[in-house]
């Protein structure tokens, strides 16, 4: 658990959420894409690369580079921390919404340099995937890389990435869908990819929804009013609770982004609510203590500490 001091108005615990503000509608949705060939004229880059002209006009695409991306080895780590190229992908990945995979299959798994990369993200501190909304295409072989989706779907669990689950982009005998300059040619297979887009897009706008809920614990009715305003004044979403254990009840992961528990909360409730936050839903903030007027500041605060 993290404790950082916050001007001695109060105090934030676990803070790791992946909590951004909700974009403005000229703000595009920024998804990383990730090839897992190396591949010059690979048909899975060319299928991010299709999946980019296939997006709305409110999401671009920015496709990875994993071909600098050293072997992973936990001795260079802890003697050297990320290198260079790694610590780049990472704060790619970190800026972005949500992330496209595209991977071709390679006995009956990931490719290599796909896994690689995905285990450095998933380091600490505050891996970059975490949380993340993602969708996971591939083409080649007999089967359009059915078992490597498996696999990835497998790993993704790990860092609890929120997956898109339907449509499966299957792309069998990539070779007649795409035309000698790797464009995606076939109507069908041209629909699939949107539609996948389209559900990473719903996807990643439901969670940007949720990371603006903040749950308030315990406050007084003749202070939740103007508490509740000025949080739906800045886009949070209160919801409101006069005790601990109404609110044990709503926590979830990935339900709130921050719970604030006033001080009027006896001790031991709020050791309970930190303690049930901390173990439930890891990555939600804890705000503890923190007066009305400061509140706001507390909170935006704990969202750019992780972001």
């Amino acid at each position: 658990m993290v404790q950082v001091p916050y001007n001695g108005t109060g105090w934030i615990v676990a803070v790791r959420s992946r909590i951004r503000q909700v974009f403005s509608n000229e703000t595009p949705m920024v998804v990383v894409g990730i090839s897992g060939s190396l591949r010059k004229g690979s048909y899975n880059t060319a299928c991010l690369q299709a999946a980019g002209e296939l997006m709305p006009d409110d999401m671009v695409i920015e496709i990875a580079q994993l071909n600098r991306i050293p072997l992973y080895n936990s001795d260079d780590e802890r003697a050297h921390g990320f290198p260079g190229p790694v610590q780049e992908l990472r704060d790619q990945v970190g800026r972005a919404d949500a992330l496209l995979i595209a991977s071709p299959e390679y006995n009956y798994s990931v490719t290599g340099a796909l896994k690689n990369a995905w285990d450095w993200l998933s380091r600490p501190p505050q891996p970059p995937i975490s949380l993340m909304p993602a969708a996971i295409m591939g083409a080649g072989g007999r089967l359009g890389t059915a078992r490597s989706q498996h696999h990835f779907r497998d790993m993704a669990r790990h860092n609890d990435l929120r997956l898109v689950q339907k449509p499966e982009v299957l792309i069998s005998a990539p070779w007649d869908k795409f035309d000698d300059r790797r464009n995606l040619t076939d109507e069908r297979t041209r629909d699939q990819v949107k539609r996948l887009v389209l559900a990473l897009r719903g996807l990643t706008m439901r969670i940007r929804a949720t990371r603006k809920r903040v749950l308030l614990v315990g406050r007084e009715a003749s202070d939740l009013t103007g508490v509740t305003t000025q949080l739906t004044e800045v886009g949070y979403q209160p919801v409101t609770v006069r005790d601990d254990n109404s609110a044990l009840n709503l926590i979830d992961p990935g339900q709130f982004s921050a719970v604030v528990i006033d001080d009027l909360v006896e001790s031991g409730s709020v050791a309970a609510l930190t303690d049930h936050t901390a173990h439930i839903a890891p990555n939600t903030a804890i705000v503890v203590h923190a007066s009305s007027a400061k509140l706001i500041e507390i909170l935006e605060e704990a969202i750019k500490g992780d972001q």
